[in-house]
Order: structure tokens, then C-alpha cells, then sequence
């Protein structure tokens, strides 16, 4: 970037020349891209112990190194805020974000101290001077929350059964996490790799104990996010409290192991659930039972996966009784959030599955058991929410006019005579949409060019 530092009339060139970035053609600009002649880089002491207690952390060696300017443990951190949790359910206490350990270590991977310096190879020799040693214990889940959607009731009909183990998943985008901060008359400007750039300033103020006035933060290109960007993460924060201390810009990236150990995770719940038919084909209830892990603290969407998991249940299905009950616990392991679908996946796997063991129980054919236990809209819910529109019945007509189904099934069966091993799936399913709120801005310019300025932020 020609040495120039970020900020004022440099931000304003960069955030020009958007307007001719051409991913395609290798000119985008990630965060990765702005780091400044002279910024200082940060690196981050991961512990490679899952639980336990910290005996003695010795920074030293690591100061002592030409090149480090700062090092930064829990004892530094003192009297700062705390990033939000959103409380989607009633009666959560929050694990908000950790910047460094403090007293015992939860995680591997979490971070325990961090080196600032003048370059990434000093910086990286740096954290390998710090002696961390930690007695090691077995630390199990602890159970956070309960919550119930329905009423139990007395069950009647055929029982059929399911459970679906969502293994836990690491997003990894194209461009791993990455912040720079820069100093500013009067505050700072923070460019993060994020989905969320308003909620991001507005952590970062909590935390470092500024108003919204003195904080600026941009999200230029990001490549990829997944839910894997939605929430600051502890090196976002602790590279604008180095800067801020520091009055240096100070710059950051991922590595990919850093991504796979600290970056949080996604999925992971074990969903179980029983469903009741009668002779027609009915479905007369539906219990269920979800358990979702949230790793070692919670980030603002932690609690979106469970929630919308147990609101969705029973899907686009009309039953008459309906239980699910939904907990989470905390683990030691990285922190769990929204990832590509956020309960949704889990919510329609468990309903969809059951229903096709229902189907095969009473011999029907898997679209017609759908068929007859369709919901008409709008409906109210077990949760609450309610299913405001959804003609699902045009719905399966289309799919078995267009997809050829009766055909399709003819051949499985011919498939299956012939050894084969094949399948043919339905899924039908609702989720949560169009709530909360954006803003949208279009100006006719001077010279006859329309711009369109947005609150949402593109994410590769």
C-alpha cells in the first residue's frame, strides 16, 4: 500500500477504488492486503492443554527478544468489558469472550498471551519463549440450560424412532479471520474479515470502554464466512487494545491451524425424537429431545443453533401434541456458533427422518404420509412462532409432477431387484425469516451515476 498509513484520506481512496475491484482478476483488497509500512504484528500463545489449571505462565524470555514491543497477559486485561451475548431464551447466564485465560486454561487452542512485535517471524519466535506450564484435569460438560417448547402428553399410536449425531464442524473460508487497527485522531479505525461489521464496533466499544464516536470499523472484501465470521473473536479485540495502548497500527492474520483450533465451530447437537401415528397415517405427537454443545464461551449468536432447532419443530406438519425439549452445556472445546443454517439442518433431519421411519412402518409410500399431514397456514406453532403463509401441498405437487416421481420410484425398485443399494429422498421443511430490520440508501449523483449504499456487507 505504498507505506501509507491507514486512515482519513487513505481509507477514503481504498473504499473508492471498490467500485473497479474485480475479484476474478486477483485486485481484491482482504484484510490481509492493508497492512501498513511499520504496522506492528500480533501473535497469539494458543495452550495445547484441553483443561486445567495455569501453575506458571513466564513471559520473560519473550520480552526480552529485540523486536517485541508488548506482552500481554490476563493480568494486563484488567477492567475491561465484555462483548454481547445475545439472550434469545429466557433465564441464560452468558460465558462472554475470553481475551486471554484467566487462572485455568478450558480449550486447546485457547489463547493464553500475546506478543506484540515489529515483525511475524519476531513475533512467532516470541511465543515460543513463553514457558506455560498447566496441571491438567478432566473437566466434563456443565449443563448451561433447559428450555421446553409445547406440553407433555399422553402418547397414542404407532411409535417410530430416530436420532441424527451432527458431528462438529470447522468453517474454513478462503480468507482466514484477520483485523489491522489503526490509531486515528481521537480513536481508532479497525478493518475486520466479519459479517457483522456494526456489531463488531459495538463489542469493541464495550470492551475497550469508548464511545461509537471514537471507533470506526470496515469490512473491506471477505472471502468467505459461513457463520464462521459472525462474532468478534479474542484476536480482533486484543489487536485494537494493542494499538489503542500502543498508539501503533497492529495487524493480525489466521493461520490455518489457528483456524481449526480457535476459530469457532459449528453443528455437534445429538437430536433424538419419537413420533406417534395412528392406523391412517396420522401423526398424533412428537417428542423430541435436543442437546447442543457451546464450547468454551459463548459468542453473540451461541444460542441461535438450539433455539431455532426447537421453534422449527415439527416443521410443515400438522400434529396435534408436541414436545421438544432443547439443552446446551458448556465443553472444553471452541466456542460453538451459527454455521450455515443455525438449527435449521438439525430441526428438518429429525422431523424428515421420522418421518420416512413412519412411512416405512405403516407402508406408506414417504410422499404420501407428508401429504396427509400437511399444515395449513397461518398456524401458531408449538413455539410460539407462527407459520404466517405456505401453500405445502402445492408444494409435493409440483415436486412429484416435475421431478417425474412415480418413475423415479419404479426405477429404485428395479435398481433395488438388481442388488443395487440406492435411495431417493424428501425433505419439506420451513424455517425462520423475515425478521428484524436493514437499511437501504440509493442516490442519483451529479453526473447521472446511481449509488447504493447498504447496511448489509458482502462476504465472498
Amino acid at each position: 500500500m505504498d507505506g501509507a498509513k491507514p486512515g482519513g484520506a487513505w481509507i477514503g481512496r481504498a473504499m473508492a477504488r471498490r467500485e473497479d475491484v474485480r475479484l476474478l482478476t486477483g485486485r481484491g483488497r482482504f484484510v490481509d492486503d492493508l497492512t501498513p509500512g511499520g504496522a506492528l504484528v500480533l501473535e497469539v500463545l494458543r495452550s495445547p492443554h484441553g483443561s486445567g489449571r495455569i501453575d506458571g505462565l513466564d513471559v520473560t524470555g519473550a520480552r526480552a527478544l529485540p523486536g517485541v514491543v508488548a506482552v500481554f497477559t490476563a493480568a494486563d486485561l484488567a477492567g475491561l468489558g465484555s462483548a454481547a451475548v445475545n439472550a434469545l431464551l429466557p433465564g441464560v447466564a452468558a460465558v462472554p469472550l475470553p481475551l486471554l485465560a484467566v487462572g485455568r486454561v478450558q480449550a486447546v487452542g485457547q489463547a493464553v498471551a500475546a506478543v506484540v512485535a515489529t515483525s511475524r517471524e519476531v513475533a512467532r519466535d516470541a511465543v515460543d519463549l513463553i514457558v506455560l506450564d498447566v496441571a491438567e484435569d478432566e473437566a466434563g460438560p456443565v449443563p448451561l440450560l433447559r428450555h421446553v417448547w409445547g406440553a407433555p402428553f399422553e402418547p397414542r399410536g404407532v411409535p417410530v424412532m430416530a436420532r441424527v449425531d451432527h458431528a462438529l464442524v470447522a468453517p474454513l473460508a478462503l480468507e482466514p479471520r484477520a483485523a489491522l487497527a489503526v490509531p486515528e485522531e481521537g480513536g481508532l479505525c479497525v478493518w475486520l474479515s466479519t459479517q457483522t461489521p456494526q456489531r463488531g464496533r459495538d463489542d469493541l466499544c464495550a470492551i475497550l470502554g469508548i464511545g461509537r464516536g471514537r471507533l470506526r470499523v470496515i469490512a473491506p472484501d471477505v472471502g468467505g464466512a459461513f457463520g464462521g465470521k459472525a462474532s468478534l473473536m479474542p484476536e480482533d479485540a486484543l489487536v485494537a487494545l494493542a494499538a489503542l495502548r500502543l498508539g501503533q497500527a497492529v495487524h493480525w492474520c489466521a493461520t490455518r491451524s489457528d483456524e481449526f483450533q480457535a476459530a469457532t465451530q459449528g453443528r455437534g447437537a445429538a437430536s433424538s425424537g419419537t413420533l406417534w401415528l395412528d392406523a391412517d397415517g396420522r401423526v398424533r405427537g412428537l417428542r423430541a429431545e435436543l442437546e447442543f454443545p457451546l464450547g468454551h464461551w459463548m459468542p453473540y449468536s451461541a444460542l441461535a443453533p438450539l433455539r431455532n432447532g426447537g421453534r422449527i419443530l415439527p416443521g410443515p406438519y400438522n400434529v396435534a401434541a408436541v414436545e421438544v425439549v432443547a439443552g446446551a452445556s458448556l465443553t472444553n472445546g471452541a466456542a460453538v456458533n451459527i454455521y450455515r443454517g443455525a438449527g435449521r439442518p438439525e430441526a428438518a433431519m429429525l422431523m424428515e427422518r421420522l418421518m420416512d421411519r413412519g412411512a416405512q412402518a405403516l407402508g406408506l409410500d414417504p410422499l404420501e404420509l407428508r401429504r396427509r399431514n400437511l399444515a395449513l397456514a397461518p398456524q401458531v406453532l408449538p413455539s410460539g412462532d407462527r407459520l404466517c403463509s405456505g401453500n405445502f401441498a402445492g408444494l409435493l405437487d409440483q415436486l412429484e409432477r416435475e421431478s417425474g416421481y412415480a418413475g423415479l420410484r419404479a426405477a429404485q425398485v428395479a435398481r433395488r431387484a438388481a442388488g443395487e443399494v440406492c435411495g431417493l429422498g424428501l425433505a419439506l421443511y420451513v424455517e425462520p425469516c423475515g425478521q428484524g430490520w436493514e437499511t437501504a440508501e440509493i442516490r442519483l449523483m451529479g453526473d447521472g451515476r446511481l449509488v447504493a449504499l447498504t447496511g448489509s456487507s458482502a462476504q465472498g
